[in-house]
């Protein structure tokens, strides 16, 4: 029985040598295996009796595949991450400000856990050099609230938060009664999309300026009374696709006629599906959008100038117009 209870012990500790210390770039012998099995966990075995536990491993559906040349020994071809996507996974993680130092790291370090990866993904990785965000906050308190908001979300409650910003003057807090509708990442932040009763619109409160959040017994808005868009529930793809920095307004069709130049940038923004005519030639096209007709859009068009232009509705290049002429103004009296 005792050797019985040790067979099964030996193949499932091959198991998870192979995992975290084999890839198809660095296979292990069945001698490096025997050897790996006495240091590790103090087990002997023979040659013959690894190759009966590799059988049982692939007989019970693991991915432990044999190198070419089968003198090179065996792999377990099980990683959970490709090299792209661990890249991307740890760079996400040391860009977002909501986790302090210790918790990034925390993170990064079970991202690369060989046993996720292969031995050779973590090496690979190991040569970039990632620099935490430094405006890191002293504790994770927006993590537990990602908890409370989703709680608040799937019961269809309101939450009662304590919001907290920063001004000249110091911290100043204030307390606000939302119904709560998503968490979206905006402009390397998290967002918590949601709708105070005294008005028709939505807000954003930023996930790591949400000093308490709890649970109220009160049932949450339905969006829908005041964003027909959203009468089938909300979405938080179609409401990001409208978006523009974190700034919330209506939604409204915007005709914008731009240089030739800036198609790239209109396609990487609405996507390179949308609709372009041509107006005489000259270089230039004009594109029909959906937007939120928010002060983020204004900002956005008005950083490219003369290459941008609003032409509909009039109501929102009037503004432009007169925040152009408040900044030309303002040049002119320093000059």
């Amino acid at each position: 029985m005792a050797g019985r209870s040790s067979s099964k012990l030996k193949t499932l500790y091959l198991w998870k040598i192979l995992r975290e210390e084999s890839d198809e770039r660095n296979p292990m012998t069945a001698q490096a295996l025997c050897q790996a099995l006495l240091k590790e966990y103090g087990l002997e075995a023979e040659r013959k009796s690894i190759y009966t536990s590799l059988k049982a491993l692939q007989d019970a559906g693991f991915q432990v595949e044999q190198a070419s040349p089968a003198s090179r020994g065996w792999y377990m071809d099980e990683h959970l991450f490709e090299e792209p996507e661990l890249l991307l996974l740890v760079d996400a993680v040391q860009s977002a400000n909501i986790l302090n130092e210790q918790k990034s790291q925390d993170l990064v370090n079970r991202l690369l856990d060989s046993s996720l990866s292969g031995p050779s993904k973590v090496r690979f990785l190991e040569r970039f050099n990632f620099t935490a965000n430094g405006n890191r906050p002293e504790n994770n308190r927006a993590l537990y609230h990602i908890e409370t908001i989703s709680r608040a979300i799937d019961e269809k409650k309101k939450l009662q938060i304590t919001y907290t910003r920063q001004t000249v003057d110091g911290k100043k807090s204030r307390i606000h009664v939302v119904s709560p509708y998503a968490l979206i990442w905006i402009d390397n932040a998290f967002y918590l999309v949601c709708n105070n009763s005294a008005h028709d619109d939505f807000m954003h409160l930023r996930l790591d300026r949400i000093e308490k959040a709890d649970v109220s017994e009160e049932s949450a808005r339905d969006c829908a009374e005041f964003s027909p868009i959203f009468k089938d529930g909300f979405d938080a793809n179609v409401y990001r696709k409208g978006l523009f920095n974190a700034f919330s307004g209506d939604y409204e069709n915007v005709v914008l006629e731009c240089d030739d130049s800036l198609f790239s940038v209109i396609a990487d923004r609405f996507g390179s599906s949308i609709h372009i005519s041509r107006k005489g030639g000259d270089g230039r096209f004009q594109v029909t959008v959906r937007v939120m007709a928010s002060d983020g859009f204004l900002r956005w068009v008005y950083q490219f100038g003369p290459e941008m232009t609003i032409l509909e509705p009039a109501s929102l290049r009037r503004e432009l117009q007169k925040r152009a002429q408040a900044a030309l103004a303002r040049y002119a009296e320093e000059s």
